[in-house]
């Protein structure tokens, strides 16, 4: 459900006034249907239907859709050729498909694996060593194992399982119908560019988090010491040995790099995902209270459209946000765990070190704000709809020639739609912001206390 979720009383007033406004035209009815809504007059129009429209949705596709759908295809949520029926796919394009997403999993097990075996940590500033009698010092991961190494690796794990069943086995078309449908709501060409320019820098933005995340890891190396041959490693040490075996050592710690980014595609596919949504949603209620307040929209063509904003939000919160949710508490924990190290750490940190602890902070402080901040924002926009019916009945000269039972049957239905953006199943809001950093301050500090016996 859609924030809190209208109760039974609301959703039976809502209802009853839809179905007062079936005397619309039998034009403007198909127009809502598609998600696209035509005015009774030549001037009362969010989208037309006009020569453009074809040009404007391939535009929508060049533009936005394909860079977004080659990254579900990167990571195997998405089926090659996908827009082509199964029964008219080659047998090697089926193949394809079917091994594709098993090898990627293993891919990323293996590499979660190797990441565990080299205690290449990426919340740690230096590494965590002991002394022992017959290799001297050498590096260990067992403190914390569970929070920083087991619970990220099963939550990955599962995020992209998600995404498989998802994109795969659900609707498979959703974003593209919802890019589309808000691409033509932006009837003039100055708002579809803005619209394709934000969501390519919200693309780029997390695309570049990539790079910046394996230059962070490069660092990490020397600042955790992972190529010091007189420094062992715990998993991979020989009895008996004062170092860790060469090749072996050096050929792990480069597939554990090569490995992190296999696990930042899924981080960022799922990122890239939800607000992405989040900010169509966003556009597609600013056309909708910008038509109702310039009268470009009767007071009979808006509940549809702000019903199909509570379509498009009973499908954010469902399977996206709890995806979403779950990679918050990998990016919320290793938040946690990169700032108590950086400040706790009990030797004198050099130049590498501090660097490479300095990233570790701007890495996970990127990735879990920019969720946050748009589900805030969503919510914050669809408290305006909220707000509209009481606006347009304080200021009825707009809607001079409507009739007092349409400005409160408006006021009404307005009145009762408690739309807000979730996150872990729960609306969030601006004001839930302290509570979610005190809360994730809290569980963090629980998961720091030791358990070397996991």
């Amino acid at each position: 459900m859609a924030g809190a979720g209208p109760n039974e009383s609301d959703r039976t007033r809502r209802t009853a006034y839809l179905r007062d406004r079936k005397s619309s035209s039998h034009e403007d009815r198909i127009g809502t249907e598609a998600g696209l809504s035509i005015g009774s007059s030549s001037n009362a129009v969010l989208i037309s239907y006009n020569a453009e429209t074809s040009e404007a949705l391939e535009q929508c596709r060049k533009t936005m859709l394909n860079l977004y759908l080659k990254l579900l295809k990167t990571v195997g949520w998405r089926r090659f050729r996908a827009q082509k029926h199964d029964l008219e796919q080659p047998l090697h394009i089926k193949l394809l498909n079917l091994i594709y997403p098993v090898v990627f999993l293993v891919i990323l097990l293996a590499s979660n694996a190797t990441v565990w075996l080299t205690c290449f940590s990426r919340n740690q500033v230096t590494s965590t060593t002991t002394t022992t009698n017959t290799s001297g010092l050498v590096i260990t991961c067992r403190s914390q194992l569970f929070a920083t190494q087991i619970l990220p690796i099963a939550l990955n794990c599962i995020a992209y399982l998600w995404g498989i069943y998802l994109f795969r086995f659900t609707d498979p078309e959703y974003l593209s119908t919802l890019m589309e449908t808000v691409f033509l709501s932006c009837s003039d060409g100055y708002s579809q560019k803005r619209l394709t320019r934000t969501l390519q820098i919200y693309l780029a933005l997390c695309m570049i988090w990539i790079p910046f995340t394996c230059s962070a890891n490069v660092v990490r190396i020397f600042s955790l010491q992972l190529l010091n041959d007189n420094i062992s490693i715990e998993s991979i040490s020989e009895e008996n040995s004062s170092s860790s075996p060469g090749p072996l050592r050096y050929i792990l710690v480069i597939f554990a790099l090569a490995g992190y980014t296999i696990v930042d595609l899924v981080y960022i596919s799922v990122l890239i995902n939800y607000v992405s949504q989040c900010q169509l949603i966003i556009v597609f209620i600013t056309r909708i209270t910008e038509g109702v307040r310039s009268k470009l929209l009767s007071l009979e063509e808006a509940p549809k459209l702000i019903f199909r904003v509570q379509e498009f939000l009973e499908t954010l919160n469902g399977h996206f946000a709890n995806m979403q949710s779950l990679c918050l508490i990998i990016f919320g924990g290793g938040l946690f765990f990169s700032v108590h190290s950086f400040l706790y750490s009990n030797n004198n940190l050099g130049a590498v070190a501090v660097t490479g602890g300095l990233l570790n902070i701007i890495q996970w402080f990127a990735v879990t704000a920019f969720p946050v901040i748009q589900a805030a924002r969503l919510t914050r926009h669809c408290s305006k709809l909220r707000h509209l019916g009481l606006e347009i009945a304080a200021r009825p000269y707009i809607y001079s020639d409507a009739t007092q039972e349409s400005l409160d049957g408006f006021l009404l239905f307005t009145s009762s739609t408690h739309y807000a953006a979730n996150i872990f199943c729960f609306p969030f809001y601006t004001k839930y912001l302290i509570i979610f950093i005190v809360v994730l301050g809290f569980v963090g500090s629980l998961l720091t206390f030791p358990i070397s016996w996991l």
